[in-house]
């Protein structure tokens, strides 16, 4: 009787570790999908910042990566949908920056102009 418990006992523990290796080896789509919501949302983010205006070829990046998860979240493989959504929001987020960044130069030249024009205008006329 001990032997088929134990027979049964080993049987178990490799019915479990048969599982678990299953388990772990098997792509989630539903981290790819929650990576891709954060790619979208990259991305509008960076249209808001007008990047898709001022840095066309990083936007056009960011939103192909995008459309290319979900192709491989949709053939069922999440890993590479999971890395190029990871990308996109990444390529997005860097497209904001700059955009923002471009925005701010255009400000503070806009800022030093009004100022050379004030000094100009307060200089004593001689």
């Amino acid at each position: 009787m001990s032997t088929t418990h134990g027979a049964v006992r080993v049987l178990g523990f490799s019915a479990i570790a048969l599982l678990v290796s299953a388990c772990a080896s098997t792509p989630s789509v539903e981290p790819a999908s929650e990576r891709l919501g954060m790619a979208k949302s990259a991305l509008e983010q960076a249209r808001v910042s007008d990047a898709d205006d001022l840095v066309p070829a990083l936007y056009r990046q960011a939103r192909s990566k995008i459309e290319r998860a979900e192709q491989a979240i949709r053939d069922d493989n999440g890993l590479i949908g999971e890395r190029l959504a990871h990308e996109a929001t990444l390529d997005a987020r860097l497209a904001r920056l700059q955009a923002d960044r471009i925005e701010q130069q255009q400000l503070l030249a806009e800022i030093e102009a009004a100022i050379e024009a004030l000094e100009q205008e307060l200089a004593p006329r001689g």
